[in-house]
């Protein structure tokens, strides 16, 4: 995936039959390479230099646009790739063009290599914010998934990024048909979030009707949630909503910080559903998640 560089840009090799067997393992383990199996001086060296022809290789198609980079725009690429600690000790800035060119050498959706045909075809396209490429069908896929999902706007992939993707690259990615599946979801999603906003927080007497119907409103997106009935794997108090929004169906407090919950409702062995478990409609096993949430 985008967030690995397997070797993180070894740079300088003339000068590593100097270095002691103990600072050859320490070198190979600092660039995410493996010693097992290396007995002998000869073989660190072999593998390090190795290594480094693999990454150089990598970035050669990469390097004429990466060398026209700041050093601090390259690490700022490792860091949302979450590479930057592996290049700290990093003296050179050749070491940081190779460690971002490994980062963006494949599509991190179908793990395929970047091809320098398809990029000049305009079969691949680059995020601007973290520059990983994808392929054409990849980001369609990517785009339609969202879509269908109501994860709008459109964001980059890759974890550490998350840039909005503009819509000059939506258009490229999807055909006429795909495209006016595409707009009709945004459309949906935008008037939901805008009779939400006009509808505002619900009345003090709608919610205590919404509770005697054993409805509790979302505080994220305001939809009504029913909890199933009490039973082995569901009817836990701890609710997922289909926006993504997970609270308390006692007291309605959403969860902190990657659902860490912020209230003693609950016992701390109980836990949230899965949001890709949600938008699976349950598909998955509930005795696996503990939890469970109905919409």
């Amino acid at each position: 995936m985008a967030g690995s560089c397997a070797h993180k840009g070894v740079a300088q090799t003339h000068d590593l039959d100097s270095l002691t067997v103990r600072e050859l393992k320490q070198k190979l383990l600092q660039h995410g390479l493996s010693i097992d199996g290396c007995l002998e001086k000869a073989e660190l060296v072999a593998r390090l230099r190795a290594a480094n022809e693999t990454v150089s290789s990598d970035a050669h198609s990469a390097a004429p646009q990466l060398t026209s980079l700041r050093v601090g725009e390259l690490r700022a690429i490792l860091e949302r790739h979450g590479a930057n600690d592996n290049v700290q000790g990093a003296t050179e800035k050749s070491e940081l063009v190779a460690a971002v060119a490994n980062c963006i050498r494949r599509c991190p959706i179908c793990l395929d290599d970047a091809d320098d045909d398809a990029l000049a075809a305009g079969d691949m396209r680059a995020c601007g914010y973290c520059r990983t490429p994808f392929h054409l069908r990849c980001s369609a896929m990517h785009a339609m998934a969202a879509a269908d999902d109501g994860r709008l706007p459109l964001c980059c992939p890759v974890p550490g990024c998350r840039e909005r993707w503009p819509s000059d690259v939506v258009a490229w990615a999807l055909n006429p048909d795909e495209l006016a599946r595409y707009n009709a979801a945004v459309r949906s999603v935008r008037e939901m979030r805008q009779a939400k906003s006009k509808r505002g927080s619900t009345s003090p007497r709608t919610a205590e009707a919404m509770r005697n119907l054993g409805l509790r409103a979302c505080p994220q997106c305001g939809a009504g949630i029913q909890k199933q009935s009490a039973g082995m794997g569901h009817g836990c108090d701890k609710m997922t909503c289909r926006c993504g929004c997970k609270f308390c169906f006692c007291c309605g407090t959403p969860a902190g910080p990657n659902g860490a919950p912020r209230c003693q409702c609950v016992e701390g062995h109980h836990t949230y559903l899965d949001h890709e478990e949600v938008l699976r409609n349950y598909s998955g096993n509930p005795f696996d998640a503990f939890a469970g949430a109905s919409q």
